[in-house]
């Protein structure tokens, strides 16, 4: 098993609170939450997509729960749709006077870039021209999940298919190469 390159764990930001007052009542469900500090799930959804960005991984679709308490320790979950997989990712409030929040994914993601430079340092292609496509701009580790990329050994003439095998969610995978 190896433990792939990976985007960073956990991010640390600081999100803008929406602060509901008797003026402002839209979004607000009860009068006892008027003055009760929330995450703005806005700035969060859009300090994830730049995170994911940063990443080189494009988000098609960031949702974060709105109406979320700005209390230390509340936690809650966030998803990322990556690609047509979704991308489930924790997080925590740590600091409700400065509004900071941390983050970090429930699996690992990994790009083709990576995963394409990987596979061509296998033993078995040492000295060879390689192509390589693996196909999905993005991989996320879901335990149990099977990538594929296909192989060209250009000095050989020889096609193969690599299988990536997910063991677990932090991104630990086995590694099939078979002829085609």
């Amino acid at each position: 098993m190896r433990r792939p390159f990976s985007t960073p764990l956990t991010r640390r930001v600081f999100v803008a609170i929406a602060l509901c007052t008797p003026a402002l009542l839209s979004g607000c469900g009860f009068v006892g939450d008027l003055l009760e500090p929330k995450v703005s799930h806005e700035k969060l959804e859009e300090a994830l997509t730049d995170w994911l960005a940063d990443n080189d991984i494009e988000a098609n679709e960031v949702h974060c729960p709105d109406n979320q308490a700005l209390t230390k320790g509340n936690r809650f979950e966030c998803t990322c749709e990556v690609h047509g997989n979704e991308l489930p990712v924790s997080v925590e409030v740590t600091d409700a006077a400065t509004g900071t929040v941390e983050w970090k994914p429930k699996y690992m993601a990994l790009t083709r870039a990576g995963v394409e430079a990987k596979v061509s340092k296998r033993p078995r292609f040492a000295d060879h021209q390689i192509e390589i496509d693996c196909h999905d701009p993005v991989w996320i580790s879901i335990p149990d999940s099977d990538w594929t990329c296909d192989l060209r050994d250009i000095d050989e003439d020889r096609s193969y298919v690599a299988t990536l095998h997910f063991v677990d969610g932090d991104g630990n995978y086995e590694i099939k190469i078979v002829d085609n």
